[in-house]
């Protein structure tokens, strides 16, 4: 029998973020402020589409990447899946990144030690964003979009009470497996980057209201789609300018 394991990457040192209260290295105040997609901690849930219908796959892949490498922090839990043609399947991990809780105390910058600290949790972000960036896309036939979302709908739900959750999808939505199933996915910040949309203009919109209307059905707190001329990381600095991290 074939075995197939993701890759689990830990990082064992403490470091200082940025939490929901904007003060670095200290926890949320309370479940009354305002949840963002932004706000650290927060467990994420990334899918690349490597069907081959979808020709953006390996951009698909390097914005993943990029928003690892720049935003993952302290109390951030990453999975990353393929988008294909089992997408529920254990087949379709990539890696999971898990990073240490943040600091409980205010970030010492002349400490020896939290310099250190913070310097490991770079390398570790480096390590996940090099390891997804090598994956090779080896393209297959047939689209589930249902069985992706199933199973990342289970991986949300363990996140902690408070924690925001965000889906990030780069794919086309081109669904050809049809394995409909009902989907929890309430609260959660959805974002669909390098939407393929085709030469259909027609066709391309109904696709986009369609998976907008299951999303917002099953409860998604947000649906934003990326165009494929940006990147979903600028999208996520602008918000960390309006405050929102």
């Amino acid at each position: 029998m074939r075995r197939y394991a993701a890759l689990v990457i830990t990082a064992i040192l403490m470091a200082g973020c940025t939490p929901r209260t904007g003060q670095p290295g200290r926890p949320a105040s309370g479940a009354s402020e305002s949840l963002t997609p932004t706000a650290c901690p927060r467990v994420v849930v990334a899918g690349i589409d490597r069907t081959g219908s979808y020709a953006l796959a390996g951009m698909g892949r390097d914005q993943v990447a990029d928003l690892i490498l720049k935003f993952a922090c302290p109390g951030d839990t990453w999975y990353v899946r393929w988008i294909m043609d089992n997408s529920y399947s254990d087949r379709a991990m990539i890696l999971t990144l898990r990073m240490p809780e943040p600091l409980t105390r205010p970030l010492n910058p002349f400490s020896r030690k939290d310099r250190s600290a913070l310097d490991q949790i770079q390398k570790t972000r480096l390590a996940a964003a090099l390891l997804l960036r090598r994956q090779r896309i080896r393209p297959v036939v047939g689209t589930d979009i249902w069985g992706f979302l199933a199973k990342a709908a289970i991986l949300l739900s363990g996140s902690p009470e408070g924690v925001p959750r965000v889906l990030i999808m780069a794919t086309d939505l081109g669904d050809t497996r049809n394995m409909q199933v009902p989907l929890d996915l309430k609260g959660v910040f959805v974002y669909v980057v390098g939407y393929q949309s085709g030469a259909n203009p027609a066709r391309s919109i109904q696709r986009r209201r369609f998976w907008e209307h299951v999303l917002r059905n099953a409860g998604a707190e947000r649906v934003t789609f990326v165009d494929p001329s940006d990147a979903i990381s600028h999208v996520w600095q602008v918000a960390t300018r309006k405050g929102e991290r």
